[in-house]
């Protein structure tokens, strides 16, 4: 195992390349791949973490692969992380697609009449 960086809090990241990413924390391994929900791919090393617990990890198509090898493809993702208590975010935080219009013209018919007045 390799570490690659660590935050304020003591949180420390790296990989192995051969197997999979993680997190060390309160003297506990952490297999990134079992902490993101939903996730069907393979996180290999995670190279950053900031102060916020953010992590960017480097993930690889295929299993006991270094996804910097010559013709590997490979995907680099930010993982941010929710506590416990925490949800993910209402769909209702998204403006509707009527509101955005609305805001669309008011600024077109904004943008339009200065036009005519210059």
């Amino acid at each position: 195992m390799e570490c690659q960086d660590a935050n304020v809090s003591g949180q420390v990241v790296g990989g192995n390349w051969d197997d999979s990413a993680f997190r060390w924390e309160d003297e506990q391994f952490y297999n990134l791949n079992d902490l993101v929900i939903g996730w069907q791919g393979n996180l290999v090393a995670a190279t950053a973490i900031n102060d916020h617990g953010q992590i960017l990890a480097i993930a690889s198509h295929t299993k006991n692969s270094n996804p910097f090898a010559i013709g590997t493809p490979g995907q680099i993702y930010l993982l941010t992380p929710i506590s416990d208590t925490e949800t993910l975010p209402s769909p209702n935080t998204i403006p509707e697609p009527h509101t955005l219009w609305g805001l669309l013209t008011l600024s077109l018919l904004s943008f339009i009449q200065r036009k005519n007045t210059q």
